[in-house]
């Protein structure tokens, strides 16, 4: 997959140059396409893999990763913690019933489900990643599954699953770029890790 026609972003704490949501988000569709077209999906599931993936980091804090650090710091004492996938569930619910995105039941299923599904018997021991109990789901993200029927408790469609996969490509790309262009690892070291 081609990065020429993405710009990378001065990130201002390293001066260095990094990628960007934006550009990280544009790579991500690119890359949705490009599997799901090796996947001999159709034109309508292709669509849909790169709407999905268009929609993934819709509820990302300030700053990524480091402002949903900083909002988790801030929330320790008040025993609720910050989620960007729960955060964009909840912006599409909030959305949704002031008539604002409109976005397919396939896209919003596919969010709700995008590393895991939920289950009634699951409990927060579960080694299970891809399983989590139902109760820790927010009170908008269960009015939102009672009001669609999100099937919580099974896995995306492939479309969901290309732009998961997607995203954990598209970042681990961009994280070793970084990582070779702010010399944190040489190409040599970099190989003898994978």
């Amino acid at each position: 997959v081609s990065q020429s026609r993405y710009r990378p972003a001065e990130d201002t704490e390293t001066r260095s140059l990094v990628f960007n949501r934006r550009t990280h988000t544009l790579y991500a569709i690119e890359v949705a396409e490009e599997l799901a077209k090796e996947l001999g999906l159709s034109p309508e599931s292709i669509a849909l893999a790169r709407a999905i993936t268009a929609a993934h980091d819709i509820g990302h804090a300030p700053f990524a990763h480091r402002g949903e650090t900083v909002i988790q710091r801030a929330l320790r004492d008040t025993n609720s913690r910050w989620d960007h996938d729960m955060a964009a569930l909840s912006i599409v619910h909030k959305d949704l019933t002031a008539g604002g995105l409109d976005l397919s039941l396939d896209v919003i299923e596919s969010m709700a489900k995008r590393y895991w599904r939920f289950s009634e018997t699951a409990d927060d021991s579960t080694a299970d990643r891809s399983r989590r109990p139902f109760h820790t789901l927010p009170a908008s993200i269960r009015e939102l599954d009672k009001a669609l029927d999100l099937k919580l408790h099974l896995f995306a469609p492939i479309e969901g699953q290309i732009a998961t996969a997607a995203d954990w490509i598209a970042f681990t790309a961009t994280d070793m770029g970084d990582a070779l262009r702010l010399g944190e690892v040489t190409f040599s070291e970099l190989i003898e890790r994978l």
